[in-house]
């Protein structure tokens, strides 16, 4: 498993290289388990401590959140970095304040309206994170996404009601805090997407949509480090090319026409397997990986539980084709 505690317990039983500096800078017992938790390099441990004692915090801000946004401001750093680094660190975190006003990043709570559309959206094999499928090159985390608008799950654009737009927010919102507290390489490596692209629905998903879900990114604490784009229409191929060749390298793009084409291209960071749901052989267990996700939050996980519960008795659990 990605990040299990097993490995957790290894990785902080090694000499971390921020070690040396925890009594010197005065580092407290939580400040020490959480630099533990997401794998800190001396790197990120001197650029939290820089930030630690910024003005103007943005209320609700601890230990825990100053830590995500080191870890994702510092993904790939070198020490050179370090006061350009220590710059974009204080800079999401008063991004933060603006995270909670909109969206409720700090205190926002999982309510049965928001899981349930959760665990639809695993369901149809998006934006879903198996912690049996790693990251090759560091064991971190990957976002599989079967791109799917069925009327079973996405609504056609006359129905899209802006309590149901603001649902979608605040949604992943929740989903992105709760994977960088079960996923820790989600804050210190970021995370990789593999999007199976062939029945993407333009007409539902607009550009206006993608600019609202976009915004979320921008204010917390995730960043995607490679976006692996596979078997797209050629409206998209077109999006893709106009890109060209050095933009797409610098976001991390990649595009291949199906998904043998993608593990070919891509050895260095797909394992072994892809989700059966994304053109691989791999069947994805999604309420264990419901279940991992919440695997730090007891009552969301109650909740999540209580939610599949409900939708699978009452038929109401979709069930596309792709994920059959």
């Amino acid at each position: 498993l990605c990040n299990t505690d097993e490995m957790a317990e290894e990785e902080a039983a090694a000499p971390a290289s921020w070690r040396s500096m925890a009594e010197a800078d005065g580092l407290s017992e939580r400040e020490e388990e959480l630099f533990d938790r997401f794998g800190f390099s001396e790197l990120q441990g001197n650029v939290y401590v820089a930030v630690r004692g910024m003005r103007n915090m943005p209320d609700g801000v601890d230990e825990e959140q100053r830590a995500m946004a080191v870890g994702i401001e510092c993904i790939d750093g070198k020490p050179e970095d370090q006061k350009r680094l220590n710059r974009a660190a204080e800079e999401r975190l008063r991004r933060l304040g603006e995270a909670e006003r909109r969206y409720g990043w700090l205190s926002g709570e999982w309510t049965e309206p928001l899981m349930t559309l959760l665990v639809k959206t695993w369901a149809c094999g998006l934006t879903l994170v198996d912690p049996t499928l790693c990251e090759a090159k560091t064991g971190g985390v990957m976002m599989f996404t079967h791109e799917y608008h069925g009327d079973d799950y996405y609504p056609a654009p006359e129905d899209q009601t802006d309590e149901w737009k603001r649902d979608g927010q605040l949604m992943f919102t929740l989903m992105i805090r709760s994977l960088c507290r079960a996923y820790p390489a989600s804050v210190s490596h970021g995370i990789v997407s593999f999007s199976y692209m062939a029945d993407f629905d333009h007409d539902k998903y607009d550009m206006d949509t993608k600019q609202r879900n976009s915004e979320i990114g921008q204010l917390v604490p995730f960043k995607l480090v490679r976006m692996i784009c596979v078997a797209p229409d050629d409206r998209m191929k077109k999006m893709f090319s106009d890109m060209g060749p050095r933009m797409m390298k610098r976001w991390g793009v990649s595009v291949f026409d199906d998904p043998t084409a993608a593990r070919a291209g891509e050895a260095d960071t797909i394992t072994d397997d892809v989700p059966t749901w994304c053109g691989g052989q791999h069947c994805v267990n999604v309420l264990a990986c419901l279940r991992y996700l919440f695997r730090t939050e007891p009552e969301a996980l109650q909740l999540c539980e209580s939610v599949w519960e409900r939708l699978e008795t009452s038929g109401e659990l979709p069930h596309p084709a792709h994920m059959k």
